[in-house]
């Protein structure tokens, strides 16, 4: 009687079918890895190309410039505007002083006046 080999006696009857539907399910596995490769290749890389990269950091940098431009705009204006107002309050003071010094010295003619004459 022949030894059997362990191997011959794991196999099914019908082996070449088994090994029929193991080709066929990795020719499937293939195919399908196939078209995932192809809609991967379509899809755009995660990381930007440089020039692209680049560009889109220049464009980031002058929107930055542009704010900043604006920002010092709007300073350098409130800085005019208020020394308008230093300005006008300056001069408005002046008025004041003067308005004042006419009220003491039209006070100090009219005490002078009030008094009774010397003699």
């Amino acid at each position: 009687m022949p030894p059997t080999s362990p191997s011959a006696a794991v196999l099914p009857q019908a082996w070449e079918e088994v090994l029929s539907r193991v080709q066929q399910a990795l020719e499937q596995t293939e195919a399908a890895t196939a078209e995932r490769e192809k809609a991967l290749a379509a899809l755009p890389s995660a990381e930007p190309e440089p020039a692209a990269r680049e560009a889109a950091w220049q464009e980031a940098h002058g929107r930055l410039r542009e704010r900043l431009d604006a920002l010092e705009a709007c300073a350098d204006r409130a800085r005019q505007n208020a020394a308008w107002a230093e300005e006008a309050i300056a001069a408005g003071e002046e008025v004041v002083r003067r308005w004042r010094a006419a009220c003491r010295a039209a006070a100090q003619k009219l005490a002078e006046g009030a008094a009774p004459p010397v003699g």
